[in-house]
């Protein structure tokens, strides 16, 4: 207890919690405790003391201050205070003069309330009266304008005695009357076109503010009008046919109407019409397109933004046509190939069908254009119905004198398909595909079987003129009665093509006859000039070759010495030519090539000039090295170089100005060939490769060319050049492919051909 009485005294603790504590404890010692609180007493006064002893000058200090202010603040109230008065006399003075301004505020706007209202009702009465003397439409609008300004401005002019009739009575009349005269002149002006009267109109009725509400009353009144004349369309054919020439008058009238107004309102009221055909008209109206023409007429003279939605309502009418069209036009080409012979085919159904439709939209570009499209899907119907009904079997494909029904047909078919194509070039494409079709495989067959005959030669006698020429003209005579049936595209090349064929085979085969004495060589002469006279000449198309015919007539005369002189004949003619002529021993290129003579034959047919040139040539090495290297006579060697040497001079003139044989500058005598074709291989970095040393390099400016190695010819054929460097090497006789530094490059075939005496 004693312990916590000072922390009491000092406030450190709660005095209450001391008092309970003090009541509830059972033991006190009074005496001690008021010694205590004695000590704590004057301890308390000795620091107070203390603590003024020390403060005392400067609360001294302070005092002094307290009292200056107390001076100045009492200073300062008593000028407040009167201050405070006199702004209550101001104030007092102000509210009285703020009241009296008021009051005569007051009674000034009551006076120019009632300036305003006898200045507008007297302005009023002039304008009614001026009204009344005034015709002009602009004038009076602006007139009753302002009498409704002032009415809505100043609605206590109704009050007056004076004005209440006026305002409630005579206003709203001369306003009625002057929208329903103006609203009256906008119609006649618009029937009448008169631009300036409908300028004023206008003018009048936004005035008035009911231009808006005027002319959607116009607008109704006129689809109204149109809906119900559609409406009549549907009754009988003889009625739309009356009724459609007025609808579409109304309608370019409208719009005529309506430029005079603005842009806006031919939009709205073709949005308007384009509601009403979209509901009246039906697609399979049978006046839709006599109604889209005329329609379309007046459209097209009308921009494009403002029409637009018109133009979108005729669309379904349009497809709607094109749609109908194409069925007629079908049914009229399923009709031509269901009713007619098609031996005797008519095109001029087809076509006049196709043209009667093209002109039944001739007014419409865009419709136009649409039906070319259906023009083009006939056309490819037309060309599936032909090939359906071509037959094109080899029994069909061959000829004779007489035409099969059959070969009629397909004859007759190929015309039509020939002259469709010419009437309409544009989507003929079909078509010529068909005619292409059958004449490749017409043409095919005639090579096929002039190819036969001509063969023939080399087994049968000749004679004056041979049993082979008079079978070849028969056969020309029967090919030219079946071509006067035919009708196609570029036929003067194709039967020009064709007789340079039979002339160049004729001369292949005549030049590879053997033995050849100087009898078979004048039959011969005999036989190209027969061919020339009484088949060749059946046609009126000229070829290239048959200029030169009486040339290769005058070949057969020759002798050797003067034919490998020729300029002007061919050299692989003169060349084979000239074998012909020379001993057995001298072997025939086919022969030599290990080939049968028809497989030569092929081979030069489907080969140019320059390719059998490079046969030739690797061919009279051949010959040359035989010659050279064999074991027979100086007199035999003598007459084999002296046959054959002429003609490998005149060949290596010709591979000096073409540049497309391989270079001689080293002997073919490796078991191991590397080949450059057209300069494109690195020959040092392939035999760097090889590593070896009997290898050879060979170069050539064609892509087949013809390789020798000792005795032996060899041909290689591949798809296509694809890589760099070709190694080929030589094993039992065959020409093998063995490896490529670019492997990119591969052979597809190697034919060897041994001219070897072993």
């Amino acid at each position: 207890m004693m312990e916590s009485l000072e922390d009491c005294i000092w406030g450190r603790s709660s005095w209450n919690a001391y008092t309970e504590e003090l009541v509830r404890a059972i033991r006190i010692d009074e005496g001690t405790l008021l010694e205590r609180i004695n000590v704590v007493k004057e301890n308390i006064g000795r620091q107070i003391r203390e603590a003024v002893e020390q403060h005392h000058p400067r609360l001294m200090e302070q005092a002094s201050a307290l009292q200056n202010l107390d001076r100045v603040q009492a200073t300062i109230n008593r000028e407040m205070s009167r201050m405070y008065k006199e702004c209550e006399e101001l104030s007092e003075k102000f509210q009285f003069e703020y009241e009296k301004l008021c009051h005569t505020t007051n009674r000034l706007e009551q006076l120019y309330a009632l300036r305003r209202i006898l200045v507008s009702a007297n302005r009023c009465e002039q304008l009614v009266g001026k009204l009344g003397s005034t015709t002009e439409l602009v004038k009076r609008s602006e007139i009753i304008c302002e009498l409704e300004a002032i009415t809505t401005e100043i609605p206590s002019l109704k009050d007056l005695n004076s004005t209440r009739e006026m305002i409630l009575v005579s206003i709203p009349k001369l306003t009625a009357e002057a929208r329903q005269n103006t609203a009256s002149y906008l119609k006649s002006s618009l029937e009448s076109l008169s631009a300036p009267l409908v300028s004023s109109c206008v003018r009048a009725l936004n005035n008035l503010s009911s231009y808006e509400f005027e002319i959607n009353r116009l607008l109704e009144e006129n689809a109204k009008r149109l809906d119900g004349q559609f409406l009549q369309l549907n009754s009988s054919t003889v009625i739309a046919a009356k009724i459609l020439p007025q609808i579409a008058n109304q309608i370019q009238v409208s719009l005529e109407q309506y430029s005079l107004l603005s842009m806006e309102i031919i939009t709205e009221f073709c949005e308007r019409l384009a509601k009403i055909i979209s509901r009246r008209v039906s697609e399979n109206a049978s006046y839709a397109t006599r109604f889209v023409q005329l329609l379309s007429k007046v459209v097209s003279m009308y921009p494009t933004k403002a029409v637009q939605s018109l133009d979108q309502s005729l669309q379904p009418l349009r497809r709607a046509i094109l749609s109908h069209s194409l069925s007629r036009m079908f049914k009229a080409v399923e009709r031509a190939f269901e009713e007619n012979n098609l031996a005797n085919f008519s095109v001029e159904k087809i076509d006049s069908a196709i043209k009667e439709e093209l002109g039944s939209v001739e007014w419409d570009t865009q419709l136009n254009r649409e039906m070319e499209t259906n023009v083009a899907k006939v056309l490819q119907l037309v060309a599936q119905k032909i090939e359906q009904h071509l037959v094109l079997d080899s029994s069909t494909l061959q000829m004779s004198e007489r035409l099969s029904t059959v070969q009629v047909q397909n004859y007759a078919l190929v015309s039509v398909a020939h002259i469709l194509s010419l009437s309409w070039p544009e989507h003929s494409e079909p078509l010529i595909r068909i005619s292409q079709q059958v004449r490749e495989a017409l043409m095919d067959v005639a090579r096929s079987s002039v190819f036969t005959i001509l063969l023939s030669m080399h087994y049968e006698n000749l004679g004056d003129p041979s049993p082979y020429v008079k079978e070849l003209c028969s056969y020309l005579r029967i090919l030219q009665s079946h071509s006067s049936f035919l009708k196609f595209a570029g036929f003067e090349e194709v039967f020009s093509s064709f007789l340079d064929y039979v002339i160049d085979l004729f001369l292949m085969n005549s030049s590879l006859l053997r033995p050849l004495s100087s009898d078979q060589l004048s039959h011969l002469s005999l036989d190209l000039q027969y061919i020339a006279d009484h088949g060749l000449s059946l046609y009126t198309v000229q070829s290239s070759l048959m200029l030169s015919i009486p040339q290769f007539v005058d070949a057969f005369k020759l002798p050797a010495e003067q034919l490998a002189q020729s300029k002007s004949l061919p050299f692989w003619f003169v060349v084979q030519l000239l074998i012909s002529m020379s001993e057995e021993t001298l072997l025939s290129p086919h022969i030599s090539a290990n080939w049968s003579l028809e497989e030569y034959l092929k081979w030069c047919l489907s080969h140019s000039a320059v390719d059998r040139l490079d046969f030739l040539l690797s061919l009279m090495r051949s010959y040359t090295s035989s010659v050279i290297s064999s074991s027979r006579t100086e007199k035999r060697n003598k007459i084999l170089v002296r046959e054959t040497g002429v003609s490998m001079r005149e060949i290596h003139e010709e591979d000096k100005q073409n540049n497309m044989t391989i270079e001689e500058d080293e002997e073919w005598e490796s078991k191991r060939v590397i080949l450059e074709i057209g300069g494109i291989m690195d020959v040092n970095a392939a035999r760097q490769a090889l590593n070896r040393n009997d290898s050879a390099i060979r170069r050539c400016n064609t892509e087949n060319p013809i390789l020798q190695i000792s005795n032996s010819l060899f041909t290689t054929e591949w798809n296509s050049i694809i890589g760099t460097d070709m190694i080929f090497k030589l094993e039992e006789k065959q020409l093998r492919f063995v490896e490529c530094s670019d492997v990119r490059l591969k052979a597809e075939k190697a034919l060897v051909i041994d001219n070897d005496d072993k």
